[in-house]
């Protein structure tokens, strides 16, 4: 799908993109006029295995996403710079010159709760051994299951999410440069020094030059076509600093397939029990809380639809465009619409 504005003259110009878990998307920005041109939105449909193995085609959504960017970057002149954002959390193996040389394990992925032999999971193996909570589908409780099954690519000497790898892809870079609010998300990570914590990893047997090279500048990586790239950030971090004018005393709730709520704190603070402290930019922090589902259970309405409409002998078809004329002609016939308590 695509939406376009009236386009006219336009000024300088900026992509940014969305590697998200179901759909890709990209967005073209008017720095000079200040508005946004052009919105796509493209699912990847890229799931090679689901349940405790939640795994995605790397390469195939790395594909879709070049594919498009290259369509935008022939499509208009004057672009100026790249931005990319993506899910968190997940992990791409990869072999020396930087390619993948596995699926994209995402954070949906709940290996590292399958009990083990010696009656543990993952999870509590590495809160054992370090003190520290990481839970499924973070990149390093998914990679320390892979150690202790012997499930690591043979090849792999590194690791990295999705959207560095795609970074790293139309930068034609070897070595992933990674931003900490990514970084952050694969567990283990000193968010107050913004590195990842050497003797938790020591004490797990993970080599540190497994991990990417962290920064928490807003700095440019390389350059796809002459056009400068940005380091890749997180998606919630990127949700806030596109939707929030005003850091200071606006907090955000941002639903996609998962869903988070983020308020930004000015400096690095403890926190208990719900609540995550992520890196954002300029020496920032977020302070999250998130949840698994949000967008989520729509897709599961979504894949029922789709499911009926075959069993009906009817092709298959996304059905989301379906779903939201139901909900909007029951809220017009006098139907109650979304009700919110914020107390």
């Amino acid at each position: 799908e695509s939406e376009k504005a009236s386009l006219g003259d336009h000024g300088a110009l900026s992509v940014g993109i969305d590697i998200g878990t179901t759909t890709i998307s990209l967005a073209i920005y008017d720095l000079d006029n200040i508005s946004q041109l052009e919105t796509y939105t493209l699912p990847h449909n890229s799931y090679t295995k689901a349940g405790d193995f939640s795994e995605q085609d790397a390469k195939a959504i790395i594909e879709k996403a070049k594919k498009l960017l290259f369509h935008i970057l022939d499509s208009y002149k004057n672009i100026v710079s790249i931005g990319i954002t993506g899910q968190m959390h997940g992990i791409v193996y990869m072999d020396s010159n930087g390619k993948a040389v596995s699926g994209l394990i995402n954070w949906q992925d709940k290996r590292a709760d399958i009990t083990l032999e010696c009656g543990k999971n993952t999870s509590q193996l590495i809160y054992e051994k370090t003190g520290e909570n990481v839970p499924t589908g973070y990149g390093i409780a998914t990679h320390y299951y892979n150690m202790l099954t012997n499930n690591v690519p043979s090849e792999a000497t590194g690791i990295c999410t999705i959207m560095d790898l795609f970074a790293n892809e139309i930068c034609e870079n070897s070595k992933v440069i990674s931003h900490s609010s990514v970084s952050a998300s694969l567990g283990l990570f000193d968010a107050k020094n913004n590195c990842f914590k050497k003797d938790k990893l020591s004490a797990l047997g993970i080599r540190e030059e497994l991990l990417p090279e962290v920064t928490n500048k807003s700095k440019i990586i390389g350059k796809c076509r002459g056009i400068p790239v940005s380091v890749p950030i997180g998606d919630n971090q990127a949700s806030f600093l596109g939707s929030v004018a005003k850091n200071k005393d606006t907090m955000l709730v941002n639903i996609g397939t998962g869903s988070q709520i983020s308020y930004v704190s000015e400096s690095y603070i403890e926190l208990d029990g719900e609540l995550e402290l992520r890196p954002f930019i300029e020496g920032k922090y977020l302070v999250c809380g998130s949840a698994l589902c949000g967008g989520f259970a729509y897709a599961m309405l979504e894949e029922f639809f789709r499911s009926y409409i075959v069993s009906l002998g009817i092709q298959e078809s996304i059905q989301y465009k379906v779903m939201d004329r139901i909900a909007r002609e029951a809220y017009e016939a006098g139907e109650e619409g979304l009700m919110v308590d914020a107390y």
